[in-house]
């Protein structure tokens, strides 16, 4: 499926008030042929990893999908760690909230333009290099990031740090 197909699902879902959880796989030999585990699901286990308790932290929000370019490494809004206590931050009412985020993202040195200018629609569909930022006309090892808030995407620069 299209990626941005497939964004404008998920957040219609949540938007809609489900609670959803994700997860991902690669769907060998089906979308891509080419190797195993383009698509991974990240699980913070409570104790040792079993199949059970892999389930119990997908359901509980302990859980990313990234196709092993990109990783999300510390979350918290208003110092509420994500993935934790149902991993939902409860409001009473509107407000501005402090969002901070450790993120990395594993970009070669060189650009790879074929990447970056192939269109959405055709392989390979997820890939980081699709989002490399290009600074007065070169191209950086820094991605963005986006905050949904709503359903929608609030962009954020990356931070030198």
């Amino acid at each position: 499926m299209h990626s941005v197909w497939e964004l404008n699902i998920w957040y219609h879902t949540l938007n809609a008030g489900f609670r959803t959880r994700i997860s991902g796989e690669t769907d060998f030999p089906c979308i891509y042929g080419e190797r195993v585990g383009l698509g991974r699901s990240y699980v913070k286990c409570d104790g040792a990893l079993t199949f059970d308790t892999w389930c119990e932290g997908i359901h509980d929000g302990r859980a990313y999908v990234s196709d092993g370019y990109s990783h999300l490494l510390d979350f918290t809004v208003d110092d509420v760690r994500m993935g934790e206590n149902g991993s939902e931050l409860q409001l009473a009412e509107g407000k501005t909230v402090v969002v901070k985020l450790a993120a990395a993202a594993m970009l070669g040195e060189e650009a790879d333009d074929i990447i970056a200018n192939t269109p959405y629609s055709e392989k390979p569909y997820w890939h980081i290099e699709r989002a490399r930022i290009r600074e007065d006309g070169g191209a950086t090892r820094k991605v963005p990031l986006e905050i949904l808030v709503n359903g929608c995407a609030l962009p954020c620069l990356p931070d030198d740090s």
